[in-house]
């Protein structure tokens, strides 16, 4: 069923549209979110993430994301590299490389806006060969015959950019990323696959629980609203955040741009001073597939050691994740 939907789609669709990987720890992935978070920890960080969507429907929809970013004491700026893979069956596969450059601005003694610019290296292939035609049918047998229809594979490269700016202070985060600014378009026989500009805006407060009322402790919670949308699609996703002692969790509501609720997501875990690893689960409130259970996400980052420096004049530490 599932190979008969994929030739549907490519055979009587004008275009289609690639769609958002949709991660549902944007929290956690900074530089996805917004890459002028790049070097918001100064010393070298890594982060992976994995996701799976559909997980009864043989893993429908799998997004890998890896990121590396640090402060570059020379340049008084910060850098971030990442790779995104967004693999859709056998069928549909996007990578992104991305390079981004992030330069921080004193506002006030307590503020501090940053702005990001970035490259990103887009590429985009398409395997016919798992695909299944009306003519491979076979009434009794099923799909048995070798189909008389030919449909080219697709392997095709791209240049985009991305844009970003990020107000912050110690408890307060607000910013917005622009992804795929010169749109790229694939051109194929039957399809036209278009990478739609893509927008990401983020808000959250953070809110010391300790009795000092000092971010630095290890107890606080941090209420957030992540957005994510393009031409024709968006999604919101609005909830809480917190900390305490060496767990962390999460709680979130995500909904389309038409009104409708499609999910709410938990997200569980544990941190250390360098090292951090979270699970989340979106609880399928539209239940497409049949399943309330089907979208699975685990992340892990870590802090790499770095030299001794000297205090930047711009260090107002960005609120906690």
């Amino acid at each position: 069923m599932y190979r008969y939907l994929i030739l549907i789609f490519i055979l009587f669709s004008v275009k289609a549209y690639s769609q958002s990987a949709g991660y549902s720890q944007s929290v956690l992935n900074q530089i996805y979110t917004n890459s002028a978070f790049s070097g918001s920890k100064d010393c070298p960080r890594v982060y992976l993430s994995f996701r799976s969507k559909y997980v009864s429907c043989n893993r429908l929809y799998e997004n890998i994301y890896v990121s590396y970013d640090q402060h570059l004491r020379f340049l008084k700026s910060d850098i971030s590299f990442y790779y995104q893979s967004d693999l859709q069956g056998t069928v549909f596969h996007n990578q992104d490389l991305g390079l981004n450059i992030a330069k921080g601005f004193k506002l006030t003694r307590k503020s501090i806006l940053k702005l990001a610019a970035g490259i990103q290296y887009l590429n985009f292939s398409l395997n016919t060969d798992n695909i299944s035609t009306p003519d491979m049918i076979d009434s009794y047998y099923g799909f048995v015959n070798k189909s008389l229809q030919h449909f080219p594979n697709v392997n095709q490269h791209n240049i985009s950019a991305s844009a970003s700016v990020l107000f912050y202070t110690k408890t307060f985060f607000g910013g917005i990323h622009i992804k795929n600014i010169i749109e790229p378009k694939v051109e194929t026989d039957n399809t036209a696959i278009l990478r739609y500009r893509n927008y990401l805006i983020q808000s959250g407060y953070t809110i010391a629980l300790n009795a000092t009322n000092d971010l630095d402790g290890l107890f606080y919670l941090q209420p957030n609203i992540f957005t994510e949308f393009n031409a024709v699609s968006g999604v919101m996703q609005y909830g809480i955040y917190f900390n305490k002692k060496l767990v962390l969790g999460g709680l979130w509501l995500k909904q389309n741009f038409s009104g409708e609720f499609e999910s709410f997501v938990i997200l569980v875990g544990f941190f250390q001073k360098k090292f951090k690893f979270a699970y989340s689960c979106d609880v399928s409130i539209a239940n497409l597939s049949g399943k309330r259970f089907d979208i699975h996400e685990i992340s892990l980052s870590y802090q790499l050691n770095c030299k001794e420096r000297k205090k930047r004049y711009e260090a107002i530490k960005a609120p906690g994740f």
